[in-house]
């Protein structure tokens, strides 16, 4: 299969690269390449990587594709909210152009990287039926595509939404702004852990490399199955209160405190059932919470991976954009020096 893979050179687009590849399939990758190349490794002999903005997609980008994978964005919460209408020529508008090109080049399969903060705060158990509460311009703008994404679909192009739980672990394109992942550099660094609002806020779960297989179930299954369905991804297993993945981080990490902060900005509180995709799929996750914080705080501390901004995804945006305003205000006939 040929698949390529839209923002495929981040935090999930690289391990699913390394996923697919390792089946056979042939992947084409179209980024901005914000974070580099060179996070590729050995793996960019084995992929094509193509330079584009996703606002602008050029149709030669889709030909002789099978499949698209939809994971350029902004990619959470706080980058969203650093420009509500940047947000949504990307996350959205941007989306829906890949996906008619898409289409338009016969791609037979297209798979959506959604989210569970759609359900914002939600009462009960969730299901992919549970009506959604996003309380975030992210959150409803991957609510907004996934409808405006399955009035695309046809007999011909078969559209699924994977609405990811909060993801985790270790991933050539380290991310230390996801809960896991901050409280274990914040251990590792400061030997304690800062719990906010009480920490009794549910967050479901899931392992970066366990999002890529999700990925790879979807488009090795029966169109009739997937077609214009949700599912969430993640395990029932992971569905942990804040307060829970500060503890279990604390056993992992040495010497580590965990300290209650009162006030929390995030609203989000969400408790979710991965049944769908269990028994529809046959998907279940490989690894636990426990597993990838030890794997994110042994190379911390051998020093395979450190606390760079390109880390940090809201704060290297907000650097490059600090760039962009110099470079303009400095550079005179076109030359900075």
């Amino acid at each position: 299969m040929n698949v390529l893979l839209v923002g495929g050179a981040g935090y999930i687009g690289i391990p699913l690269a390394e996923e697919l590849v390792e089946r056979g399939h042939r992947v084409r990758v179209l980024d901005r390449f914000y974070f580099g190349q060179e996070l590729f490794g050995q793996l960019a002999d084995k992929v094509e990587l193509v330079r584009g903005d996703l606002r602008e997609p050029e149709p030669r980008f889709f030909d002789g594709m099978d499949a698209v994978v939809l994971l350029g964005a902004l990619s959470n919460d706080p980058c969203a909210d650093l420009d509500p209408r940047l947000s949504r020529e990307i996350n959205l508008e941007g989306t829906m152009r890949c996906a008619e090109l898409a289409k338009s080049a016969g791609a037979r399969r297209l798979v959506f990287s959604s989210s569970c903060s759609v359900y914002g705060a939600g009462v009960g158990v969730l299901n992919e039926d549970s009506e959604t509460h996003p309380v975030s311009l992210y959150a409803k703008l991957k609510l907004e595509a996934e409808g405006q994404l399955n009035a695309l679909s046809s007999a011909q192009f078969c559209v699924t939404s994977l609405r990811h739980a909060t993801v985790f672990g270790l991933a050539p394109r380290m991310r230390f702004d996801l809960v896991v992942n901050l409280m274990t550099l914040t251990a590792f660094q400061q030997g304690k852990i800062y719990v906010l609002g009480g920490g009794l806020q549910w967050r479901p779960l899931v392992h970066v490399r366990d999002v890529a297989l999700a990925f790879i179930a979807a488009l090795d299954s029966d169109p009739g199955v997937v077609q214009r369905q949700v599912f969430n991804v993640g395990s029932d297993q992971q569905n942990m209160r804040v307060r829970e993945i500060a503890s279990l981080v604390a056993r992992i990490v040495p010497n580590t405190k965990v300290e209650q902060v009162p006030s929390d900005q995030d609203h989000r509180d969400y408790h979710v059932t991965f049944e769908r995709i269990g028994r529809v799929l046959g998907y279940k996750t490989r690894y636990s919470v426990e597993s990838g914080a030890a794997e994110i705080y042994e190379a911390l501390a051998s020093g395979r991976i450190s606390d760079q901004i390109t880390t940090r995804t809201v704060a290297y945006y907000k650097h490059l954009l600090e760039a962009e305003r110099l470079v303009r205000e400095l550079s005179l006939n076109g030359k900075m020096l």
